[in-house]
């Protein structure tokens, strides 16, 4: 589940996250990703969605994270310990979007409300 969180920038797609533990040494497939993403959404850390972009055959499954300011609580639970600290986390989500999360993808999101436009700049 932190692959999830850390992966760079305020969206995780299981592609990024797929980048993002190569660094850390661990492998990512979709069900892993689908699973950890909704244990993270449960445990109010952020929002697994399933995204129709244009002209793909399918849908992307992408976990949206909350802000650092949102969140900061929320890491701090007994039951998150194990996953970053808040450090971490604020490192990682300011940093710019993973190259996976294609610009379609970014418009998309953005069009539905579901990430604002600064946060893909």
């Amino acid at each position: 589940m932190a692959g999830v969180l850390l992966s760079a920038g305020p969206v995780a797609t299981m592609k990024s996250v797929q980048r993002t533990s190569q660094a850390f040494l661990f492998s990512v497939t979709k069900s892993k990703f689908d699973t950890a993403s909704q244990k993270l959404q449960a445990a109010g850390l952020g929002r697994f969605v399933e995204v129709n972009v244009a002209r793909q055959g399918k849908s992307t499954t992408v976990f949206i994270k909350k802000t650092p300011e949102e969140i900061s609580n929320g890491l701090m639970r007994p039951e998150n310990a194990d996953l970053c600290t808040l450090e971490q986390y604020v490192a990682r989500y300011n940093l710019p979007p993973a190259a996976m999360i294609r610009e379609k993808l970014q418009k998309k999101l953005i069009e539905l409300g579901l990430v604002a436009p600064e946060s893909f700049k």
